[in-house]
């Protein structure tokens, strides 16, 4: 939830996702084996993309599915530099830092393509951002089905 108030507070559209959190967590206490709910340094992202009804400002619509993705799509949002004033005088050099959306070419199977597409995305993380295959697949049998 503070990163859906974190993200309004700039300006982004967002959405706390308590329900399609509580399925995941549901899904991860089943599969947890030897005593650990995940592998040892394992991280989960999710990003549940924002579907307004066509015309409408109401209720979005609910995603498409779920997608286990790669973080190698590169990141949703990209920062966006203006410049807050003229190029001379006082205050030169300064700007204005925001944020626009990320080309979704990325590529099928990315994280950026997967929530461009309408789909919740969960990616594998670690601190080196090496995710190998068993935990890749491990992943993809963790989401399937889940809307």
């Amino acid at each position: 939830m503070n990163a859906a108030l974190t993200a309004a507070e700039s300006g982004i559209p967002s959405l706390a996702t308590a329900m399609y959190a509580a399925q995941l967590v549901d899904r991860i206490r089943r599969a947890a084996r030897d005593g650990r709910l995940m592998p040892r340094g394992l991280a989960l992202n999710v990003d549940v993309p924002l579907r307004p009804l066509p015309g409408n400002a109401g209720d979005p619509l609910p995603p498409k599915g779920t997608r286990a993705t790669d973080v190698a799509g590169g990141a949703l949002l990209a920062p966006d530099y203006k410049a807050a004033n003229g190029s001379g005088g006082a205050g030169a050099g300064t700007y204005r830092v925001g944020f626009r959306g990320a080309d979704p070419s990325a590529g099928p199977g990315t994280d950026a393509a997967a929530v461009s597409d309408g789909y919740v995305r969960v990616s594998a993380l670690t601190d080196d951002h090496d995710v190998d295959a068993r935990t890749s697949v491990w992943v993809g049998k963790l989401v399937r089905g889940l809307r």
